[in-house]
């Protein structure tokens, strides 16, 4: 079950020849503890496999047609193989905040400049790194961590914190009788 709590508020300031407008935007997501697969036993993908991949080992492969996956499958040769550790369990909490502020300038009575910016990020979940223990192996979480960073595996969901959206535009009414209009907006999102 998902439950999802939003705080928002835009306001308005007017004065003299401009308008700015601001606001934030809070979200927080809330979901129950929810089972994901993760493949215990491990799992093989066998995808179409690229002969390119034999010819620094046997001369004369590089000639040979690519595999396709039932080829590769007959081959014991899988593309992939993903097998998942730790608790198939999971409560997940995600944060999402936005702000913005514009300005409506009025620079004459026929031309009109907008600009702003927005910025948003998600604070995606971390989880801590705990060690793996069975009847085979054991690893600590710090042998764990060494493995990660030389993997460049990141627990949780990667931050993307650069999102930045500025926009600029313009209205200009040429002759100043509003019934001909030029509109020019840029904005990256």
């Amino acid at each position: 079950v998902e439950k999802r709590y939003e705080v928002k508020d835009n306001f308005t300031l007017s004065k003299g020849n401009h308008t700015a407008k601001f606001g934030v935007d809070f979200n927080y997501v809330d979901i129950d503890p929810a089972r994901f697969e993760l493949n215990f036993s491990g799992l093989f993908n066998f995808g179409s496999f690229p002969v390119s991949a034999f010819s620094a080992l046997v001369p004369g492969f590089a000639t040979a047609p690519a595999l396709t996956p039932v080829q590769a499958y007959g081959s014991g040769l899988p593309q992939t193989f993903v097998q998942g550790f730790g608790t198939s369990t999971s409560k997940v909490t995600n944060k999402t905040i936005g702000v913005f502020a514009q300005d409506s300038w009025k620079v004459r009575s026929n031309l009109t400049l907008n600009y702003g910016i927005r910025y948003d990020v998600e604070l995606t979940p971390t989880f801590p790194t705990t060690g793996v223990t069975s009847d085979r192996f054991s690893i600590t979480a710090q042998q764990l961590d060494a493995a990660e960073r030389a993997l460049n595996v990141i627990q949780g969901i990667p931050r993307d914190k650069n999102n930045f959206a500025p926009r600029i535009g313009f209205a200009y009414d040429p002759k100043g009788d509003g019934k001909t209009v030029i509109l020019i907006t840029h904005y990256l999102h």
